[in-house]
């Protein structure tokens, strides 16, 4: 079960919302992706705080992840979450 999304904002904290919004979208059509929404928005929230401020720019964000299972999606066997984050020009 996989997922993928990006956004573009125009602060560090709008896509912060933004992508608590975007994985409920994913956690409502996949409900196993409940496991790793925490992880996931975690890790994002880690990769933008990285960024130098630069209010000139917009944000991009994206990120894509997976589980995996053989037969019961409650045993997980394997796990994807990637992050990223960069400076664009204002649109």
């Amino acid at each position: 079960m996989s997922y993928s999304f990006n956004v573009t904002a125009s602060t560090k904290d709008e896509p912060k919302a933004r992508v608590v919004q975007e994985f409920d979208a994913i956690v409502a059509q996949q409900s196993a992706h409940a496991k790793d929404k925490a992880a996931a928005v975690a890790n994002l929230n880690a990769v933008i705080d990285l960024l130098a401020e630069d209010e000139s720019q917009d944000i991009r964000v994206e990120c894509y992840g997976s589980l995996m299972w053989f037969t019961d999606e409650n045993e997980t066997v394997g796990a994807t979450i990637h992050a990223g984050a960069w400076y664009v020009a204002k649109t």
